[in-house]
């Protein structure tokens, strides 16, 4: 969008002041000066790339009108996707919403008013995809410059980003410029690009960002070369956003505006926007530093503009939200969903949404339902979309978001299931009782031993438990159970130890229930290694056997079986 916006100097008449991009306009270059009349300026905001579903905030707080009137707003969506039925809520808001409910490109339009004469049009663009998708990256060209003719101007695109966190690559262009002019560009695929112009006059830059699959919207950003000798407008700074409670004092710094030419600075504050029914003011809006008391809860917008003693600067905005006696309250967390099941330990975060009326700062996910800490590590400007666990098993996840005010939300909690399967291996549902002896006389009482159980973790096998199953009387007979399902292992009383679906009895290896995993078409389990979705079962007496039915699958020491 344009940046370049030259403002006259709030309730003082001004001699006509020219910019070397046509004297005034809109962040979108849509917006027209008069000569005669002081029109409002429509600021729409930035470009936003959201998932489909996600509530997006139209921010008009940046528009402003050049006399101090107070302004009304009108808030419109110019083109949606075919098929969609999305339309703006309070449309007549400093602060309206969107929720695109298709994937695709919404172009809203703002046009402000100042009880006579309304702007021209500022356009923002709101990049939609559905959830899971790739979102495509956000460009931010930089603020206008400028400089005497003949400066190399270092142009600054760090302020693009993309909101799933890809690496960005940049390619800036050169637009536009004066009549016969020649520049030398350099550095046009970096985050920093160069720029050197030999006449006076506006010359517009492109920059566009890539996040490795996608082109980000186009943003771009005016230079001003001004004849050798010319004075350089000044820069206004208004100081950081503000959250405080109603009554306290606000107070206002505008010490690091500056001018290029090291001018003396004159400077006007006024107050560009507050609650209904509010009747606070700046107390000395010609000072470098002052203050007002806000008296109803709310946004209030304040702006800065500085003057040299030719020409005014740009307008610096700063926010103030203002909270009841009872303080800030913390966000929420609207939705927060994860696939019920996943064979892969880094599974999708398929909706997380949050909502608060200061604005919401950070999102993170935690394994732990212990609130994080809002400077605790972790933390991302836009929800994640994945998490990687470290094991396989129940999951659950806890969704939290916080505040620019350090609050932290309470969690929206999902659970997930999580099974692993190797890839030379398929799951199989075991069919009737697996019984386990030692090659024994049938009624001798013997030790089943050393059975050892390990998991998988780290890519290798970790030994976790040692247990004597205790005595059985080994039997040649077998089941004729034909149950599909989960079973355990169960060595009650004297009888052989065996794998049922009764669950009462020791159980065998220290869990209630798990699936059997085999080789896909292996014949042999070395050293009897038996496969689980929770590990392996290694069966080590001096001799083993294991019936399915009346079939011996795992015979002595060898212990080699067939599944099909």
């Amino acid at each position: 969008m344009r940046r370049f916006i030259f403002y006259s100097l709030l309730f003082m008449a001004f001699s006509s002041i020219l910019s070397g991009c046509g004297g005034g306009g809109g962040s979108a270059g849509t917006t027209t000066a008069s000569t005669d009349v002081a029109l409002p300026v429509a600021i729409a905001g930035a470009n936003q790339s959201v998932y489909t579903g996600t509530p997006i905030t139209l921010e008009g707080n940046a528009s402003y009108d050049q006399e101090g009137k107070p302004l009304s707003y009108a808030w419109s969506l110019t083109s949606k996707p075919i098929g969609s039925s999305a339309a703006i809520s309070n449309v007549s808001s400093i602060n309206a919403m969107l929720i695109p409910d298709i994937a695709g490109d919404y172009t809203v339009q703002l046009i402000v008013n100042n009880g006579k004469y309304s702007s021209g049009s500022d356009t923002m663009v709101v990049s939609a995809v559905e959830t899971g998708s790739n979102r495509i990256p956000v460009a931010n060209a930089g603020e206008y410059q400028s400089v005497p003719v003949g400066t190399t101007v270092t142009l600054d695109g760090a302020g693009s980003f993309d909101p799933d966190g890809d690496q960005l690559t940049y390619k800036w262009s050169f637009v536009s410029g004066p009549d016969w002019s020649s520049t030398t560009q350099k550095n046009l695929t970096k985050v920093n690009a160069n720029i050197t112009s030999d006449l006076a006059g506006c010359y517009t830059m492109q920059l566009i960002v890539n996040d490795g699959s996608a082109d980000s919207k186009p943003d771009t950003i005016e230079v001003t070369n001004l004849a050798n000798g010319s004075n350089h407008p000044p820069i206004a700074r208004a100081g950081d956003n503000q959250i405080i409670t109603i009554g306290s004092q606000v107070m206002l710094d505008g010490s690091n505006s500056y001018d290029p030419d090291n001018d003396q600075l004159t400077y006007f504050w006024y107050l560009s926007s507050q609650p209904a029914g509010s009747s606070a003011y700046i107390v000395n809006t010609n000072s470098v530093t002052t203050n007002f008391i806000p008296d109803i809860v709310g946004s209030y917008y304040i702006y800065l503009i500085v003057k040299d003693g030719s020409i005014a600067s740009e307008v610096a905005t700063t926010k103030v939200t203002v909270t009841g006696t009872t303080g800030i309250s913390s966000p929420t967390v609207s939705t927060f969903t994860i696939p019920a099941t996943s064979s892969s330990l880094t599974v999708s975060i398929t909706q997380f949404t949050a909502t608060d009326a200061v604005g919401v700062s950070g999102y993170t996910v935690t394994e732990s339902s212990t609130a994080p800490l809002a400077s605790a590590s972790g933390w991302t400007a836009y929800a994640p979309t994945s998490y990687t666990f470290a094991s396989e098993g129940n999951k659950t996840l806890y969704a939290w978001a916080k505040n620019a005010a350090g609050l932290v939300s309470t969690s929206k909690s999902a659970s997930i299931v999580i099974t692993l399967t190797s890839a030379n291996s398929v799951v199989k549902t075991i069919t009737g009782y697996f019984k386990i002896s030692v090659s024994s006389s049938a009624g001798a009482a013997v030790q089943i031993h050393n059975v050892t159980i390990q998991l998988y973790n780290d890519n290798s096998w970790s030994s976790v438990d040692n247990i004597s199953a205790g005595s059985t009387n080994p039997s040649s007979g077998s089941s004729t159970s034909n149950d599909n399902g989960t079973y355990l292992i169960d060595s009650s009383g004297n009888n052989d130890a065996y794998i049922s679906k009764e669950a009462n009895g020791a159980v065998f290896i220290g869990t209630t229930q798990f699936m059997a995993e085999f080789p896909n078409n292996t014949t042999t389990a070395t050293a009897g290694i038996w496969l689980t979705s929770l590990g392996t079962v290694l069966f080590s007496p001096s001799g083993c056997n294991l019936f399915l039915g009346n079939t011996t699958l795992i015979r002595a020491s060898s212990c080699s079986f067939t599944i099909n």
